[in-house]
C-alpha cells in the first residue's frame, strides 16, 4: 500500500510538494519526484551492501532521515530508529541487541556515531549529507539511470525487486522500534510493514486529510506515533513541513501554513499559549484556521483541551502502544 501511494504520487503529483523546508525566511519545496528518486538511490545502496540486515537511524527530525527510513522498508531490510539523546553507550547496546550490520547518522550526531563504532566491531556506519555518502548516492543515481529496470519504481519490470516487496504481507520484520520504557527496560517491539500500512489505511478512513493540504513532521521520528503519522500523512499526499526543533512550533504553523497537525499534549499547550500571545483565535493569530489538532502519547488534560477549544482548534484524540 505505501509503494504503490508513493509510486502513485509520484506518476500523477511529480511536481507537487512532499516536504516543505525551511530556507531563510521562505518554506523551499521538495518535489515527490525527488523524494522517490532520492528514496530509490538509497534502497539501491542497501541492496547492494547491507541487503536483508537491521540499520539503525540516529538523528533529528530531518527530510533525509525519512529517505532513509522509506528506503530501509522498501529495500526489504530492517530500520531501528534510535533516540539521538541516548549515551552512545545505550545506543550500543541496542544496536547490538537488535544485531545491527549498519548505523546511518546525522552531522549533528557524528562524534556520537564514531564512538558507537568503536563499540560495535563491524558496524558499517554512514552520514546524512557526508562528502562520502554523497558519493555513493551519485554513484547509485547513475546507475539506475544507465539500468532503470534496478529501480523501485520500475519493479513490475524485474521479477527480483518485486520478490523483495512482496514481504508486506508477510511476517517480515520491517522495523524494530524500543518502547518508551516508561514502567520497565525499553523493549524492542517487533513491527511490519504490513502493521504500518494497517495503521495508514485504517486512521486513514477516519482522519480528514486530503491531498495538497499542508502539516508538521514534528512528533520524534525514533517514536512509533512520529513514524506512524508520518506515513499515514506521506500515504495521503500532504506536505510535510519539517520542524526539528519543538520549541519554534508557532514558527512553523505559521511558515508552512498548517492545515492540521499531529501533537502530544505538551506540545499542544505550547501550541496553544503561543497562539494566545498572538490573538484571540488561531485564524487571528495564524491568518488562516487549523482544521483540527490529533494529541497521542499521553492524555490530553481537560484545560489543555479546552484552551484549544476557545481558540477555535478542534482536538481530537489516539491512543496507541509501540506494541
Amino acid at each position: 500500500m505505501l509503494f504503490e501511494a508513493f509510486r502513485q504520487q509520484r506518476e500523477e503529483r511529480p511536481a507537487a510538494a512532499a516536504f516543505l523546508v525551511s530556507t531563510g525566511d521562505r518554506a523551499l519545496p521538495i518535489s515527490w519526484r525527488q523524494f522517490t528518486d532520492d528514496v530509490d538511490a538509497v534502497a539501491h545502496i542497501i541492496r547492494q551492501y547491507v541487503p536483508g540486515s537491521v540499520i539503525g537511524i540516529l538523528g533529528e527530525n530531518s527530510y533525509e532521515w525519512v529517505v532513509v527510513h522509506a528506503a530501509i522498508l522498501l529495500s526489504g531490510a530492517t530500520v531501528t530508529p534510535v533516540d539521538a539523546n541516548l549515551t552512545a553507550v545505550e545506543v550500543a547496546d541496542r544496536l547490538k541487541f537488535v544485531k545491527a550490520s549498519a548505523l546511518v547518522y546525522s552531522s549533528l550526531y557524528e562524534e556520537k556515531a564514531h564512538e558507537v563504532a568503536r563499540l560495535c566491531p563491524g558496524l558499517a556506519t554512514g552520514g546524512f549529507g557526508t562528502r562520502k555518502t554523497d558519493q555513493y548516492v551519485e554513484r547509485a543515481r547513475n546507475e539506475l539511470v544507465r539500468n532503470p529496470f534496478r529501480s523501485l519504481w520500475a519493479s513490475q519490470s524485474n521479477p527480483s525487486i518485486s520478490r523483495s516487496l512482496d514481504f508486506s504481507a508477510s511476517q517480515h520484520v520491517s522495523m524494530l522500534v524500543f518502547t518508551s520504557g516508561t514502567t520497565a527496560e525499553p523493549r524492542g517491539a517487533e513491527l511490519t510493514l504490513a502493521g504500518l500500512e494497517c495503521f495508514c489505511s485504517s486512521w486513514g478512513a477516519v482522519v480528514p486529510m486530503k491531498e495538497g493540504d499542508r502539516s508538521l513532521m514534528l512528533l520524534p521520528l525514533h517514536h512509533i506515533f512520529g513514524v506512524c503519522t508520518t506515513y499515514l500523512m506521506l500515504s495521503r499526499g500532504v506536505a510535510l513541513g519539517v520542524c526539528a526543533d519543538f520549541r519554534r512550533i508557532y514558527d512553523a504553523f505559521e511558515r508552512f501554513r498548517v492545515n492540521f497537525a499531529f501533537l502530544v499534549p505538551a506540545l499542544a499547550e505550547i501550541f496553544a499559549q503561543k497562539i494566545q500571545q498572538k490573538g484571540s483565535s488561531a485564524e487571528e493569530a495564524l491568518g488562516q484556521p487549523i482544521d483540527w489538532i490529533l494529541t497521542g502519547g499521553a492524555a490530553l488534560p481537560r484545560r489543555t483541551y479546552e484552551h484549544l477549544t476557545a481558540l477555535g482548534i478542534k482536538t481530537l484524540t489516539g491512543y496507541g502502544l509501540t506494541e
